[in-house]
């Protein structure tokens, strides 16, 4: 009987202390796990296998040449951007509009919510806004206009991360047998078929080259991607990069109309000055318009671009061949080394920004003369995209 009390008592209190001690143990067995992964991820990430295999992969599909040649410095090679020659005309941005949204109700897509799940428990953050994607791109060489719908944000992120997993399960040799790409074949595999859109919704990327008038020469704003971005983590890219959301339909300025500026205005106060409050006043509105302008930093730019002391350019068109992104490399030029100064003053960087190191400065105002960027390109170190806007801005 006393036994039996003993063994019972026992047994309690051992599930007890196992009840209490397993989710932790769980937890810390979880944070290994996609810790495990994650640096797996970054490490392929950091190599130059994604880019040879991709150069592998078009040079086998004949399509090589539409690799883009990226030059900075006296150092080139070709990166995993689909573009011809018509579409990297620098052409100038403000009078006429180059985005168009389709004036019809969003549209619905599926969400792959176990790839989305993967990429959160890897530390990435995502959130589920209005957002804006290709439906269909007119180039030519006096014309451009990208015509695009609005849909959720989760579906346009499944279709990105279906094609980066394929392609990483593809190039990582850490798997015994070769994985093949359908996904890639049917939509990716040369400008003709990626230019179509095949696959929708896919991403629009504007990778921004911000060159500042500074007493000492142009400098050009150069920051490293934190982990928690789901696009080229970890890697050194021009600031700000973003995609685009709607606008305000009733907004009557011109400037208040065009997307691709008010989107800058808006990712140029989150990703510099942290002003994070925009994306959570961005979800209680239709788009983006003259609300933003309580800001004085987005306030500070209207009226730079409308005293022509900043100017826009957009350098050129291309597809990202890692996840089907469709990139938009822009310059925009400030003069006013008052505003340059206030940037500098200012400037703090939000979460797309990685965490500083002692050896690594994760904000930085590089001079154009600087041999840093000939010597980032030669490591892989730059995104794609930001490799592509750079080369595209120093060709003048």
């Amino acid at each position: 009987m006393v036994k039996d009390i003993l063994l019972l008592l026992l047994g309690a209190a051992v599930g007890a202390v196992f009840g209490t001690l397993y989710p932790k143990l769980e937890l810390y067995l979880r944070k290994r796990y996609w810790g495990s992964v994650s640096k797996h991820r970054s490490n392929l990430l950091a190599s130059v296998d994604i880019r040879k295999w991709i150069e592998k992969y078009y040079t086998e599909k004949g399509k090589l040449n539409q690799l883009y040649c990226c030059r900075l410095g006296r150092f080139d090679q070709r990166i995993p951007v689909l573009t011809v020659k018509t579409w990297c005309q620098r052409r100038k941005l403000g009078k006429i509009p180059i985005i168009e949204i389709v004036n019809t109700p969003p549209q619905e897509f599926s969400t792959d919510m176990h790839l989305l799940k993967r990429r959160s428990s890897m530390g990435q953050r995502m959130f589920n806004d209005m957002a804006l994607y290709p439906d269909r791109v007119d180039i030519s060489a006096t014309n451009i206009m990208i015509v695009t719908r609005r849909c959720k944000y989760f579906p346009i992120a499944s279709n990105l991360i279906r094609l980066e997993e394929e392609l990483f399960r593809a190039v990582d040799k850490s798997f015994v047998r070769r994985h093949r790409t359908p996904i890639r074949d049917r939509v990716l595999s040369s400008l003709e078929k990626a230019s179509q859109y095949l696959l929708k919704p896919l991403s629009i990327g504007c990778a921004t080259v911000l060159r500042l008038a500074t007493n000492e020469g142009d400098k050009i704003l150069i920051h490293r991607r934190s982990s928690q971005v789901i696009t080229s983590s970890e890697s050194i890219a021009v600031m700000p990069c973003f995609g685009l959301e709607p606008v305000d339909v009733v907004a009557v300025d011109q400037l208040e109309k065009d997307v691709l500026f008010l989107n800058f205005v808006k990712e140029f106060c989150e990703e510099l000055f942290g002003i994070d409050d925009l994306i959570s006043m961005s979800k209680h509105r239709q788009g983006l318009s003259s609300w933003i302008l309580q800001f004085p930093e987005a306030k500070m730019m209207f009226s730079a671009f409308e005293s022509g002391s900043a100017l826009a350019n957009l350098l050129g068109v291309g597809i990202d061949a890692t996840n089907g992104t469709l990139i938009l490399a822009i310059e925009v030029y400030i003069a006013d080394k008052k505003i340059t100064d206030k940037i500098s003053e200012l400037i703090v960087g939000n979460w797309e920004v990685a965490k500083p190191t002692p050896d690594i400065p994760v904000l930085e105002l590089v001079p154009v003369t600087s041999n840093k960027f000939e010597l980032w390109h030669q490591a892989d170190a730059f995104s794609y995209p930001s490799a592509f806007a750079l080369s595209l801005a120093f060709a003048k």
